[in-house]
């Protein structure tokens, strides 16, 4: 049980620390198209930059158990290689959540692009920082 909450506030802090990262990125590019609208800014940066960062760190929820479960039977990712998976995974966590926001068709040429690099930032971000904090918390961390 102790393991199990331990697990649990290193996904929770991992996860804070990605959120942040991805509405700290998204927010200048988001206030840039606000500012470029010819119809004006409808709603602030910072909200849109949260609602977006917010559905990709729970789209990445998945990857990141998983990774947990290859940790506990195997021999724990170095930093470096923990955010190269948590990049991939984001990749994938970016272009699933752009197909799924946008649907067929997305009103942005850049929409596809913008998402899989915030997926990509947001992942290396969260399996980085859970993997040095596992060291902390006396879980396979970072070598």
């Amino acid at each position: 049980m102790a393991a199990f909450l331990r697990a649990a506030i290193l996904l929770g802090i991992a996860s804070v620390a990605s959120v942040l990262t991805g509405s700290i990125l998204a927010t200048p590019v988001l206030a840039w198209l606000n500012y470029r609208a010819p119809d004006g800014p409808y709603f602030p940066a910072p909200l849109v930059s949260l609602i977006l960062s917010v559905p990709m760190t729970v789209t990445l929820l998945p990857f990141h158990v998983g990774l947990n479960f290859v940790r506990r039977r195997r021999k724990p990712l170095s930093l470096r290689g923990a955010a190269v998976a948590g990049a991939l995974s984001g990749l994938i966590a970016g272009i699933l959540l752009t197909f799924l926001l946008f649907c067929d068709t997305p009103r942005s040429p850049f929409a596809f692009p913008c998402m899989a690099v915030l997926g990509a930032v947001q992942g290396a971000v969260l399996f980085g920082c859970a993997s040095l904090l596992g060291g902390l918390f006396g879980t396979n961390g970072a070598r």
